[in-house]
C-alpha cells in the first residue's frame, strides 16, 4: 500500500494534545500536524483554544434553532478543517477512567473521612460532571460525522465510553510497552468515518520483545504522556494503513 509520504498531503488535527509528542512524530514522517488544546505547558500547542467551548458552539451552529443554547455566533476550529483532514482526539478521560469509577464507592480512600451523606453528594456531583463530559463527547462525534472527517478518539481501554459510545469500531492496545511506552496502560482507539481496518496495528502483543521499563517515580501529567517512541510507532503504522 502506498505510504502517506507519497500521497497528497493532508493535515492531522490533534485535539487535546499539548505535549507535541504526536505532532513531532507526524512531522518527522513528513506530515502536517496542528495541535489544539486549552493549555500550552510544553510550548507545543499551535492553537490555544477551549475545545469544549468550540465543540459546544459548533454543535449549536450545525443544529441551529432559535432555542439552541450553544450557538454563540463566532468561528470555531472546525470551520477551518478540510474534507481530507484527519482528527486524532485525546479526549480527557478524567471522568471516564476506572479511577473515576472507584470514586463512586464508599470504600474509596478519598471518601474515608466523609459521612455517608457527603459520599452521596460527592457521587451525584461527580456523575453530573461525567455526564457533561459525555454529552460534549457525543456532540463532538456528531460534528465529525457530519463533517466526514476520519477520526480517532483515544481513551483508556477501561473507559466508561467503551460501553456507551456510538463509534464505528474500537481497537484495543493491551500493552503499550510492546512498542516503546513506559506503561502497559491498555488503551482504546475508537474510530469514526474510517473504513480501513486498524486491527493489524495491535497484533503485536505476543510477538514484540521491545518493552519499556516502568518508572514508578513518574506521576501526574508526566505519567499520562505517551512516549515519543510509541507515538512514532503509532503514526508510522497508521500512515501505512489509512487512505
Amino acid at each position: 500500500m502506498e505510504h502517506a509520504l507519497y500521497r497528497k498531503k493532508r493535515v492531522y488535527r490533534l485535539l487535546f494534545e499539548q505535549s507535541g509528542t504526536f505532532k513531532n512524530a507526524l512531522e518527522s514522517l513528513g506530515e502536517t500536524a496542528i495541535a489544539y488544546d486549552i493549555e500550552n505547558q510544553f510550548g507545543k500547542t499551535d492553537v490555544v483554544v477551549d475545545l469544549f467551548e468550540d465543540i459546544d458552539n459548533h454543535y449549536g451552529y450545525i443544529n441551529q434553532t432559535t432555542e439552541n443554547p450553544f450557538y454563540r455566533g463566532y468561528e470555531t476550529i472546525f470551520e477551518f478543517f478540510e474534507p481530507d483532514d484527519v482528527i486524532i482526539a485525546f479526549f480527557p478521560c478524567t471522568y471516564f477512567s476506572i479511577q473515576n469509577q472507584i470514586q463512586f464507592r464508599q470504600s474509596c480512600y478519598n471518601n474515608r473521612n466523609k459521612s455517608y451523606h457527603e459520599v452521596i453528594e460527592h457521587c451525584m456531583n461527580r456523575h453530573n460532571k461525567r455526564n457533561e463530559f459525555y454529552q460534549t463527547l457525543l456532540r463532538f462525534c456528531d460534528i465529525v460525522n457530519r463533517g466526514g472527517w476520519k477520526t480517532i478518539i483515544e481513551n483508556p481501554a477501561t473507559s466508561y465510553i467503551r460501553e456507551f459510545f456510538p463509534a464505528d469500531k474500537f481497537y484495543i492496545d493491551n500493552d503499550r510497552r510492546q512498542n516503546g511506552d513506559l506503561f502497559c496502560k491498555p488503551t482504546m482507539y475508537a474510530t469514526l468515518n474510517i473504513e480501513e481496518d486498524l486491527s493489524a496495528m495491535f497484533w503485536h502483543a505476543k510477538n514484540q520483545s521491545h518493552q519499556g521499563v516502568r518508572n514508578k517515580s513518574v506521576y501526574g501529567i508526566e505519567r499520562s504522556k505517551i512516549t515519543p517512541d510509541y507515538a512514532k510507532w503509532f503514526c508510522d503504522k497508521l500512515l501505512e494503513i489509512i487512505e
